[in-house]
């Protein structure tokens, strides 16, 4: 009886011991405090038909430290190793387009979120719409 309560206070010793480490920042997020957005950009054209989002530059409102190019053929992009606070994520620009060719996004001042540390902040999607310029008379 006496070995089995022993046994018992040390399997409870131990795996309070483990659980007082699972939060104590580890490598899970990129760092302690760190998180990241991700989310799914959608491109077509003037006329409603998708094309590949090809060049485009996702990132953090009034800073270049976090932009990401997107390299995704879908579109799906993730931006990593973001401190908690509240940021704006925008499209910041479209590579390779023809010099005459605008572009809008949807959201167009884009998202603003509040992000808390360790906790990914998902589905921050853009729809980013090719048309060319208007033609000049």
């Amino acid at each position: 009886m006496l070995s089995s309560r022993r046994f018992f206070f040390a399997v409870m010793i131990l795996l309070a011991f483990s659980l007082a480490g699972c939060g104590a920042g580890g490598t899970g997020g990129g760092g302690t405090g760190l998180t990241s957005v991700s989310g799914r950009v959608a491109m077509e054209d003037l006329w409603g038909q998708p094309t590949v989002p090809q060049g485009v530059v996702l990132g953090v409102a009034g800073t270049d430290r976090w932009d990401t190019m997107l390299t995704d053929a879908d579109g799906i992009y993730k931006i990593d190793n973001i401190p908690g606070g509240d940021y704006r994520v925008v499209v910041k620009k479209v590579l390779d387009l023809p010099a005459d060719t605008v572009f809008m996004v949807n959201p167009s001042a884009g998202w603003s979120i509040h992000l808390m540390g360790r906790i990914p902040m998902v589905a921050v999607d853009f729809t980013v719409i090719i048309m060319p310029a208007p033609p000049k008379l």
